[in-house]
């Protein structure tokens, strides 16, 4: 029997809410008011999501489902990650992040150092250089 896990059950209902699709001149707006992004797609994470970069930089954790496309997110632990298809796994993560304040704040910082190490503006420019 599969164990499913609801927000209710989790006792998350009512602090989970979808801000829907936004205007990317508006997006950075909301985001400091946010401990957690839930990024629940089958492609999983990858450097080029600029919703996962805006987090990153606003010092805020991420949880996807999926795989992901570079090493460095497992190696890091900047994002959580829970296997694809696993809902059980993923919902449990989801419920651990937003019920233990330190560990999103501790995934939210590896996170934010992560992104200004290796993918802020001045990172980015440096390596358009290189390859120009």
């Amino acid at each position: 029997m599969k164990l499913w896990l609801s927000m209710t059950q989790l006792g998350l209902a009512g602090s989970i809410h979808a801000l829907g699709r936004q205007s990317s001149h508006y997006i950075s707006i909301p985001l400091p008011a946010c401990d957690l992004m839930v990024q629940r797609s089958g492609e999983g994470v990858a450097s080029p999501r600029s919703s996962v970069m805006a987090m990153l930089a606003h010092w805020r954790a991420v949880i996807s489902a999926g795989d992901y496309t570079e090493p460095v997110w497992p190696e890091t632990g900047a994002v959580a990650i829970a296997p694809a298809g696993g809902d059980d796994t993923f919902y449990k993560v989801l419920h651990r992040l937003a019920t233990d304040e330190k560990e999103c704040d501790k995934i939210g910082l590896v996170g934010w150092h992560l992104y200004n190490r290796h993918f802020a503006l001045p990172h980015m420019l440096a390596a358009l250089h290189r390859v120009a």
